[in-house]
């Protein structure tokens, strides 16, 4: 069977073979590739085909001669399809898709590989960032604070990382968000392995967002790298639960120096995973008690929609009246009610915020007295 070659194909895509290329070579990173940007003008096909001597005036010896050794038609365009069967694409820096939010880092990424969709420019989003080895009460706390927003059409940022992360992205798509899932690692490895629920699920509407290249492992050097874009991605980053010394808090300065709101959920002065939160809040962060302190900060003033009594109309009253102490789930209420589950989660997820029903298990409902 004949080989094809990308590189000698369409220019589109050979130009996005030519930025996986650049952000696949050992060692080069961002500012080497900005360096290698502003020398060339912007032109990656200058950069591929830029002599040794050339490459020099920009990069060390060393750098250069990986740059001049990884140049190989073949694998590239073996490497690029490969990209493609696995639904990732590049993004580079110069493409109308690749995040303005990103820009005000001092080492954004030159590209970015995208499972999904990336944020667009007018996309409010906010970043949920906290501890992997959280307490039962940070996992319900978050997932609530994710539905809330994600209702009022803001999306959620995070790292899919066990614990807070996972949470954020859940909640989001209970309530039928999108939520973006920026990555340590490639964006064609599920890390943790637990997660692949959502990392299936994530791209439907969101994106799982990498700067690595795909194969790329969850090495622990890459993670504050990770951070600084999820910290840059966001309007905001809302902490829930975070050690004094995590990553958490430092993200959480990372948005801070690029101008992000930050706020924190207060908790126990004795409970040695909520001291980095009570540290952001005597240092002057956003108090969360409840959904309404984050939407108020963007100008989201979300108005009691509910009527008073319980003899109102329209579905949420309907679900309501379904509510008993008896847990049951949105496809029980659904088959009760004739409306659509997604109709019912909305309605649900509109009583909890509301105070008038709780979620306990695995989205299960029961009143609230």
């Amino acid at each position: 069977m004949e080989n094809t070659n990308v590189l000698s194909g369409p220019s589109g895509s050979r130009n996005e073979a030519l930025w996986m290329w650049l952000c696949s070579i050992p060692e080069i990173g961002p500012r080497s590739c900005r360096k290698l940007l502003d020398h060339f003008e912007n032109d990656i096909e200058r950069i591929y085909r830029a002599d040794r001597q050339d490459l020099e005036k920009v990069l060390t010896p060393a750098l250069a001669g990986r740059l001049e050794a990884g140049r190989n038609d073949g694998l590239i365009s073996r490497d690029y399809e490969a990209m493609l069967k696995k639904g990732i694409r590049c993004v580079s820096c110069l493409d109308p898709l690749y995040p303005d939010r990103l820009m005000d880092l001092d080492d954004p990424p030159a590209a970015l590989f995208v499972k999904g969709r990336l944020p667009s420019g007018n996309e409010l989003s906010l970043a949920f960032v906290g501890s992997r080895n959280c307490s039962s009460y940070g996992l319900e706390i978050t997932r609530m604070f994710s539905r809330s927003i994600a209702c009022e059409g803001i999306s959620v940022v995070s790292g899919m990382a066990r614990g807070i992360d996972s949470a954020a992205h859940s909640g989001c798509l209970e309530a039928g968000g999108r939520t973006y899932a920026v990555l340590g690692c490639g964006a064609d490895v599920c890390y943790p392995r637990e997660n692949i629920n959502l990392y299936e699920s994530i791209p439907e509407t969101g994106g799982i967002i990498s700067e690595f290249p795909p194969g790329t492992s969850p090495l622990a050097q890459n993670f504050p790298r990770r951070n600084r874009l999820i910290a840059a991605l966001a309007g905001g980053i809302i902490i829930t639960e975070a050690r004094m010394k995590s990553g958490s808090l430092i993200t959480a300065e990372l948005g801070l120096d690029l101008g992000r709101e930050i706020f924190a959920v207060p908790g126990r002065i004795t409970d040695p995973i909520s001291e980095g939160c009570n540290k952001l809040l005597r240092d002057g962060a956003h108090v969360v008690t409840c959904a309404n302190d984050i939407l108020l900060q963007f100008g989201i003033n979300r108005q009691m929609t509910l009527p008073a009594g319980k003899n109102g109309t329209g579905p949420v009253w309907e679900v309501y009246r379904r509510l008993s102490l008896i847990a049951k789930s949105s496809d029980e209420i659904s088959h009760e009610t004739g409306l659509p589950v997604s109709k019912v989660l909305e309605s649900l997820i509109r009583l909890e915020i509301e105070g008038m029903a709780d979620r306990i298990g695995k989205a299960q409902y029961i009143v609230k007295l």
